[in-house]
């Protein structure tokens, strides 16, 4: 994974850690994957980013912990809506 911040390419590694049962918000349980990404070049700061998907073909991030240099933070998904392709 690349980054850009502050001007500068940075790099982490990213790992699938799991398939897990969750429920996040007021939704129901459901499956997901549980993606985490780690800092590798262009950094000294430690830190990491932690995702959960739903574990179907539309691979909605309902979930994110984000741990870093500047503080901690949790995000969760609040609507998705389908879209369509321009000119549909």
């Amino acid at each position: 994974l690349f980054v850009y911040e502050s001007n500068a390419q940075k790099e982490a590694s990213v790992e699938c850690e799991a398939r897990e049962i969750r429920a996040f918000d007021n939704r129901p349980e459901q499956p997901v994957l549980r993606i985490k990404a780690l800092p590798t070049k262009g950094t000294r700061r430690k830190g990491s980013l932690t995702v959960w998907i739903t574990d179907d073909a539309r691979h909605l991030p309902l979930h994110a912990e984000l741990n870093f240099y500047y503080g901690s933070f949790s995000i969760d998904l609040t609507r998705a809506e389908k879209t369509l392709p321009a000119g549909h």
